[in-house]
């Protein structure tokens, strides 16, 4: 006991034993056709939820590590996408390149037959 000023401060603790079972009551008839519902029922109803949300729970939690791996499937798949379309583009300016250089001889040869006097067309057919 503590004394200040003109208060008392009493202090006490009290101990209690509880003892919880873990097997589930047994619901009876009573306790469904009561108007008053009892701990046995909740009790219950409680037990059965959480089994439930567990289910749930482990249900989720796979189909998220499913997901995360279907996403770094599609991020690879994307990856491999855009590297074979790099590739094809590369691929076309090479080939445009080249045509452009082989338009650029064929120009070039056109202007030195136009020069030495040679003006047969392209289609023409000797007889």
């Amino acid at each position: 006991m503590q004394t200040l000023g003109l208060f008392v401060i009493f202090q006490a603790a009290v101990q209690t034993d509880v003892t919880v079972s873990n097997k589930l009551p047994k619901l009876t008839a009573e306790d469904l056709k009561s108007s008053e519902i009892s701990a046995s029922y909740w009790r219950r109803l409680a037990e059965r939820l959480y089994a439930e949300i567990e289910r749930k729970a482990k249900i989720n939690f796979e189909l998220s590590i499913r997901l995360a791996k279907l996403n770094e499937e599609i991020i690879e798949e994307e990856n491999d996408y855009l590297a074979l379309k790099h590739y094809i583009s590369g691929e076309e300016d090479t080939e445009h390149h080249s045509e452009s250089k082989f338009n650029k001889n064929q120009e070039t040869k056109r202007e030195d037959d136009d020069k030495s006097g040679n003006h047969l067309p392209e289609n023409y057919i000797p007889l």
